[in-house]
């Protein structure tokens, strides 16, 4: 998705009062949520992917990255054979708002390729899970 123009990003904000949602779509609103992230063992299986949809990742990479989502994430997460993924200890290296890119990204890649596969990103998104809470434990 191209970076938008401040006119579309004001457009886009408009529609989102009129019609009620509850999307962060700036840099400056996604900071300002506060996320309730569960204990491992009280999520549900989309309980990653409702954080996930807290934010418009696509409009808050350009903002937070300075470039194109996918051009980060490709970046970020090493490639692997499909069914595999990054050891937990590999989110580490990521701040809170780069975990939740990360959640965003996968969120979108899970919706996309549920379509074609049976493939499911929940291993990956409950580890960056873990690592996130703990890092808003930490600042807490």
């Amino acid at each position: 998705m191209p970076r938008p123009t401040p006119e579309e990003l004001a457009d886009i904000l408009e529609q989102d009062r009129l019609w009620g949602r509850d999307i962060a779509r700036t840099l400056t609103a996604a900071e300002a949520q506060t996320l309730d992230v569960p204990p491992r063992s009280e999520r549900t299986d989309d309980t990653w992917v409702e954080l996930a949809g807290l934010m418009d990742g696509y409009l808050v990479a350009w903002e937070l990255l300075d470039r194109d989502l996918w051009e980060w994430f490709a970046e970020a997460v090493p490639y692997l054979p499909p069914g595999e993924y990054p050891e937990r200890e590999h989110w580490e290296q990521f701040t809170v708002m780069e975990l939740r890119m990360l959640l965003f990204a996968y969120q979108r890649k899970d919706r996309w390729d549920s379509q074609t596969t049976e493939t499911t990103y929940h291993i990956p998104a409950n580890d960056i899970l873990d690592v996130l809470r703990e890092k808003l434990e930490k600042t807490r």
